[in-house]
């Protein structure tokens, strides 16, 4: 019998790390293994137990997982985002080890674009699927140190805001430029690069990435359980005016300026529920500590810290509406998406791939970053629950993405041993 298929995942973390990313990636394994398909995994991870670079093996869900784990000591230069020897060696232990028949690269940061050359080397395909803008800017959303979006790669002001965020870090115009060049040539190396929405390749390519070809699969989202999950948890409880936000609390995501926004808004009913982590950003806590000041003040702002990705459909169920009131260019917007699936009202800044949904019943936008404005929409925001968004399913992006493989798998060529 001809053994099945095997993928390789290169990713930033897994379960039971917590992200968009890592829901994402899961949800893809699962339903590639129920295509017949065999996964192995190759992630990151902290372990102050282990040593740097050092790896260890787990079966999750039927799923090999091998993680590495990252460096205590951060980058010195800027370089060093890219290049790491160390992080090639376990790439290419991983790919001899496992063999897979093609890779399917969900993230670059902790193992560095050289990961791409090592998959070439192997004599192996690869795709990359890109879910933020760290091949572009290595604060990874094109956000600045300044609490700004960036439009492109500017040389100068991108080595400032680097430097701002890593003090260590040697980084000049001319650098910047070598790592954008040094980026572009490694995605260059893949078979396909997939973006989760149009609005995403755009963004790539009008930042520094003009002329490499984007293709957008949407991510996938297993609609028809989530709503029937949520409706079971859902049974009995009261309607509200019960806000949500899902995800982490970084000033990208503007959850400090939207509960801000809602304490304006003088109706004591409408509160806001925080599921999502308070970690640093970029080694600074102030944003969440901010965040935290305001909720112990005033019970109205409620923090329930994160959960786990099979926790979703109870949160979803705990709210009447959900926020995303992003600062940066979202990819995607996962989040809001799954809101919409289970019939819940979604109140959006219009940014990249949010914007998306401009003619969808049931999201409401704002255009701006002012409180005012966004006290204006908390103000008049419908919570009642409308009928559920038919979206791309998990079953469909797979099998999107199992024709791309089969295209790319038709380029192999022999492998190293």
């Amino acid at each position: 019998m001809e053994k099945p298929r095997s993928i390789g995942l290169l990713c930033r973390g897994w379960d039971p790390d917590v992200g968009g990313i890592e829901s994402h990636t899961l949800g893809m394994a699962r339903s590639l293994i129920a295509a017949g398909l065999r996964v192995e995994v190759l992630c990151t991870g902290r372990d102050p137990k282990r040593t740097d670079y050092g790896v260890g093996d787990w079966i999750i869900g039927g799923i090999r997982v091998r993680r590495m784990n990252l460096p205590s000591v951060g980058p010195r230069s800027l370089d060093a985002f890219d290049i790491d020897a160390r992080a090639d060696a376990r790439v290419r232990e991983w790919l001899l080890h496992t063999q897979p028949d093609l890779v399917h690269v969900h993230h670059l940061s902790g193992f560095g674009s050289g990961a791409l050359a090592e998959i070439e080397r192997c004599g192996l395909e690869s795709i990359v699927s890109l879910h933020d803008y760290w091949t572009l800017c290595p604060r990874g959303q094109m956000f600045s140190a300044d609490a700004e979006a960036c439009a492109r790669v500017e040389p100068a002001i991108c080595s400032e805001c680097i430097g701002l965020t890593w003090p260590d870090v040697e980084s000049t115009p001319e650098l910047v430029l070598q790592r954008i060049d040094r980026t572009r040539r490694a995605l260059g190396r893949a078979g396909l690069l997939i973006v989760p929405s149009l609005a995403a390749g755009e963004v790539l390519r009008g930042a520094g990435f003009g002329g490499l070809e984007f293709t957008c699969v949407p991510n996938g989202i297993d609609g028809v359980g989530l709503a029937k999950s949520v409706s079971h948890h859902r049974a009995g409880r009261t309607a509200g005016k019960r806000l949500g936000v899902i995800g982490a609390v970084q000033p990208s995501k503007g959850v400090l300026e939207l509960a801000r926004a809602l304490l304006d808004v003088d109706d004591e009913e409408l509160v806001l529920d925080v599921h999502g982590s308070l970690d640093d950003y970029h080694g600074s806590t102030a944003y969440a500590d901010a965040l935290l000041d305001l909720a112990a003040k005033n019970g109205r702002i409620r923090l329930h810290g994160p959960f786990r990705t099979a926790d979703l459909s109870r949160v979803l169920a705990s709210i009447d509406a959900l926020a995303a009131p992003s600062r940066w260019e979202e990819v995607f917007g996962l989040s809001a998406r799954e809101a919409r699936a289970v019939g819940l009202p979604v109140l959006a800044a219009r940014r990249a791939g949010l914007a998306e949904w401009e003619d969808v019943g049931g999201v409401t936008y704002v255009a701006g970053t002012s409180q005012e404005e966004w006290v204006q929409a908390l103000s008049s925001l419908d919570f009642q629950p409308t009928v559920p968004e038919n979206l791309t399913s998990v079953e469909t992006m797979v099998d999107q993405l199992r024709a791309m493989y089969e295209a790319v798998w038709l380029k192999s060529v022999p492998r190293l041993a």
